[in-house]
């Protein structure tokens, strides 16, 4: 009898010890797989100036602490089993800012632009032309201006400054929509005179 009962023990402690080192090796198929490097991703691509932005990191190692830094705002967020990591910054003003995401020795980064957008002459005479200067949109991305029902195109440069031509409208005070890509980035003020 005896020795039925140590058989029984040590098989029950041989299931034990394989159902552990099972399970110890077990990890969600999406969580941080080697060799995947660390990425950041941003809800937009061209912001207002003081807008918020929502950073995803993925592929972070599960349950460790992911560094963002956006411009002058940081923080710190821990990731969730599947290795993503969301936090939501607010933009430090116009500019090309670099967004940075870390865990442990790995680092992602992307940019976010925050066009400086201004008229030329905001006062100006009835079929004269004009101008919208827009600095610091990604490179390609499409700039519309609309006034006084006319369209008026252009592409970003980056950080350098693009000037959209526009011909003044009849007499009459105008509002200036720019558009970056399909967003309205802002609405400037005309005086035709």
């Amino acid at each position: 009898m005896r020795r039925d009962m140590r058989k029984t023990i040590d098989v029950l402690v041989g299931v034990v010890l394989v159902t552990l080192v099972v399970l110890g090796f077990a990890r969600p198929a999406a969580a941080y797989p080697p060799g995947t490097a660390l990425t950041i991703t941003a809800s937009k691509t061209h912001v207002t100036s003081s807008e918020t932005v929502i950073f995803t990191a993925n592929h972070a190692k599960p349950y460790t602490s992911v560094k963002f830094t956006y411009g002058k705002s940081s923080k710190s967020v821990t990731a969730d089993a599947s290795g993503v990591a969301v936090v939501a910054l607010k933009t430090s003003g116009t500019g090309a800012w670099l967004a940075k995401a870390v865990n442990l020795s790995e680092t992602a980064t992307t940019t976010v632009w925050a066009p400086k957008i201004s008229l030329n002459k905001s006062s100006s005479k009835p079929g004269t032309s004009n101008s919208v200067k827009v600095q610091y949109t990604q490179v390609g991305s499409v700039i519309t201006v609309i006034v006084g029902g006319s369209t008026y195109t252009s592409t970003g440069a980056g950080s350098g400054t693009v000037n959209v031509a526009f011909t003044t409208p009849a007499k009459g005070k105008y509002n200036v929509f720019v558009y970056v890509g399909a967003q309205l980035m802002a609405t400037l003020k005309l005086d035709a005179k």
